[in-house]
């Protein structure tokens, strides 16, 4: 009985977390693109209806790897060629509150891998589910030093809270995980939305069900003030290099030496988009 409302402590507790990330996730977007934002993610939308139905339909692996990567090489293109054309649709709002930061043709690449993702993990789960699962425990529980180390690190405990990255990865999700609330919170995760590091769909939904205790507290708050110290530094060199300035004005580059035009070509291609 207490496993069971653990579990379901835990199942209400995920789906909690998953509407507050698929909220803030819009909102973000909303903010960052401008009224175009839906764009995107009418086109993640289409690629979740289309593949829920294409795995429901028990299609070979071999036929779900070739219609997968077709449908998501021939939307690059189409959004490589013709994004523009779809921005165009949208009236222009730069003088406006609600004006766009950054174009979502910049960071749909992050999406498409998202997609790609979230796909190969739903197609996995819903055809060998199970045993996927058991072999990644058996595997890690055996040959993983990183899983080892963590589990001496708390005092043998075997949870899964004591597992590493790469098992989350391994480990498929129940087929009830690979829902739409939970494929929106994943596809807009805000601090991996624009520039990643790419992330399974499996890891994230393990992650968001229990936390991983690889980290000390001690080490996360050293990493914490790194993040904080990289953070004032491109504050304080953004006040002195006027990337954007010398980016309006490309002429200006012209005037310039070698050595001080170098760093701000390089610092103008980092800030682009």
């Amino acid at each position: 009985m207490q496993l069971f409302e653990d579990g379901c402590e835990t199942i209400y507790r995920s789906r909690a977390l998953h509407i507050y990330q698929s909220v803030l996730g819009v909102c973000f977007v909303a903010f960052l693109h401008g009224p175009e934002f839906c764009v995107p993610l009418i086109l993640a939308l289409m690629n979740y209806g289309f593949f829920v139905f294409f795995v429901g339909s028990g299609v070979s692996y071999r036929v779900f790897m070739a219609v997968m990567w077709l449908s998501q090489l021939t939307l690059l293109f189409l959004v490589r060629f013709c994004g523009e054309k779809l921005m165009s649709v949208f009236p222009s709002t730069s003088d406006s509150m609600w004006s766009r930061k950054l174009r979502w043709t910049v960071v749909f690449n992050m999406y498409t891998l998202r997609m790609v993702a979230f796909n190969m993990d739903m197609y996995e789960a819903f055809r060998d589910g199970p045993a996927q699962r058991e072999r990644a425990v058996r595997k890690h529980d055996t040959n993983c030093l990183e899983c080892a180390q963590m589990r001496e690190a708390n005092r043998g405990e075997n949870s899964p809270t004591t597992r590493c990255y790469r098992f989350r990865t391994e480990s498929s999700c129940h087929p009830r995980e690979y829902n739409l609330l939970s494929y929106i919170a994943y596809m807009l995760y805000i601090p991996l939305y624009v520039a990643g590091p790419m992330s399974s769909f499996n890891a994230f939904a393990s992650h968001c069900h229990c936390t991983t205790v690889a980290m000390p507290r001690r080490q996360m708050v050293l990493y914490a003030l790194r993040v904080l110290t990289l953070y004032l530094t491109l504050i304080f060199m953004l006040h002195f290099t006027f990337v954007n300035a010398f980016r309006m004005r490309p002429e200006v580059f012209w005037e310039l030496s070698v050595f001080e035009s170098s760093p701000l070509l390089y610092y103008c291609l980092v800030f682009y988009g």
